[in-house]
């Protein structure tokens, strides 16, 4: 009987809690250096999360450029930081400044 509350426990604190979550509870690993140099443009706009909201953004073909973006929620609507484009600002940068906004939102 135990093992059964545990789960519903463990399902309901996952998933219905998220948002008093600290940043550590993220699931995602952090990009590597490598796994961004060696993406391609796509067609489409394509996403690679970084975590804590913060992703890389790769547009379409043409320009292929790899923009930094923060995804963070504020008054309960979804808004998007720039943090800028891959090459000129380095992986680590982003990840300070997503700590300090974090703070100040």
């Amino acid at each position: 009987m135990s093992v059964g509350i545990r789960l519903i426990c463990w399902y309901f604190c996952w998933y219905f809690n998220r948002e008093s979550a600290p940043l550590e509870w993220d699931t995602n690993m952090p990009l590597s250096d490598a796994t961004v140099r060696g993406a391609k443009p796509a067609t489409t706009l394509r996403k690679l999360s970084d975590g804590g909201g913060l992703y890389l953004l790769i547009t379409p073909k043409p320009t292929g450029s790899k923009l930094l973006r923060l995804a963070y929620r504020f008054g309960g609507k979804q808004k998007t930081l720039a943090l800028g484009i891959y090459p000129a600002v380095s992986l680590s940068q982003p990840r300070i400044l997503v700590s300090t906004a974090v703070c100040t939102l």
